[in-house]
């Protein structure tokens, strides 16, 4: 018989491993229909409904993915308590799919050629909308890899179809882009009915103390998506294409470290958050800085590995490079620390830190006068920096208290 330990052990390298292929599978989506069709259009037409979506996603759900977890922590950590607010979502999922069935079928008629740009999008941030959802209801359940029951196989049937429709065109394309999550989504949201049933005023209910609770996290979200992707936006429309490729690829590279984030956040939020203890859990939190590092080391591998294959021509190692990894690393550790204040219901400190994190990150950007990659990251490395400060002095704060 296996040991509790050994049992731990297993379900976390489990979660971990779908973790790292659903993310590969997401990383190389693009890049295959590059492969397949040689199309750049299409790739660009890809990361347009990419970054879109996950823009719009974030706020699809009215805050019931960042509520639930403080619920079922203030119901005395009771499932039973929480399921009026996944029949809640699974109602708003199913008024989202009947305005989308409504927008397909408008824009069908009157705005044929913009038709994939909008409903892709749509339906791909309904996707991670409803991931993100089911993520955090399967911690609860002490079931976290569940979730990648869903994702994963979205991505391969996606892979699929534009494999079988390379010389087909935009309806095989589309296809390939829209049916799976949609159909993952139905599947959701109209799986259970009789646990589903309710009203307009319950959802109403639940979104509203939603946002009581998560406004301020909601806010913080755009402050720091704005950080995160003022580089990229700024050099694609303002600089060369060489310096758009060297910031994109230090970005992607840097995507590695915040896999290890994933891996370990996302398999011990529901303990670190329910936990009654004010302390701060050492042994996690250097098992997850011990994690960081070697990913970092990972990245900084597959970029010299990248370049002196010459799979990439222009990209290397530099203080922007170095710069940005360095951000990824406090935007990790400032996500981890975000745990705690969400446990205190103490949101609003979020907040206050990202706008102080913002304000740094602006004022950089305007009174010094380095070459504007540098400057750009060296910003987002010294705002990351700051954001990570103000949170460990608040937790010392509320911890005293």
């Amino acid at each position: 018989m296996n040991s509790p330990r050994g049992s731990k052990i297993f379900r976390f390298l489990t979660y971990a491993g779908l973790s790292y292929l659903e993310k590969a599978l997401i990383f190389g989506f693009p890049i295959t229909v590059l492969y397949l069709t040689g199309d750049k259009a299409r790739y660009n037409q890809i990361e347009f409904i990419f970054s879109t979506a996950a823009v719009s996603s974030l706020f699809l759900d009215g805050g019931l993915k960042t509520y639930l977890l403080y619920a079922y922590r203030q119901n005395a950590q009771s499932i039973g308590l929480i399921k009026p607010i996944f029949a809640s979502f699974k109602l708003l999922l199913k008024g989202y799919l009947l305005l989308l069935t409504m927008a397909l079928a408008c824009s069908v008629l009157w705005l044929p050629v913009r038709t994939l740009d909008g409903i892709g999008s749509a339906a791909r941030a309904l996707f991670l909308c409803m991931i993100g959802f089911l993520a955090v209801w399967y911690r609860i359940e002490n079931a976290p890899s569940k979730v990648f029951f869903y994702s994963i196989p979205v991505y391969i049937a996606g892979g699929v179809l534009i494999w079988l429709s390379a010389g087909v065109g935009d309806a095989g394309f589309a296809a390939a882009l829209i049916v799976p999550p949609l159909c993952v989504v139905a599947l959701i949201a109209f799986r259970g009915l009789s646990d589903t049933i309710g009203s307009l005023k319950v959802l109403f209910f639940h979104i509203g103390a939603s946002l009581r609770y998560g406004w301020p996290l909601l806010a913080s979200v755009l402050l720091s998506m704005a950080v995160a992707n003022f580089g990229k936006l700024y050099a694609y429309g303002m600089l060369s294409e060489i310096e758009m490729f060297n910031f994109s690829f230090a970005q992607r590279m840097a995507l590695i470290v915040q896999l290890g984030h994933l891996a370990i956040s996302g398999y011990m939020a529901k303990h670190l958050f329910v936990s009654e203890h004010k302390r701060f859990h050492q042994k996690i939190f250097t098992g997850y800085v011990i994690t960081l590092l070697m990913a970092t080391t990972v990245a900084y591998g597959a970029a010299w590995f990248a370049s002196s294959l010459g799979m990439t021509t222009s990209s290397h190692i530099d203080m922007t490079f170095t710069m940005i990894i360095i951000y990824t690393l406090f935007w990790c550790i400032g996500a981890y620390l975000e745990l705690y204040i969400n446990r205190a219901n103490r949101n609003i400190l979020i907040l206050v830190g990202s706008s102080l994190a913002a304000g740094v990150f602006l004022a950089w950007i305007i009174f010094t006068h380095a070459p504007m990659l540098n400057r750009i990251s060296f910003a987002m490395a010294l705002s990351a920096s700051t954001y990570v400060v103000f949170l460990v002095t608040s937790l010392f704060i509320i911890r005293r208290n």
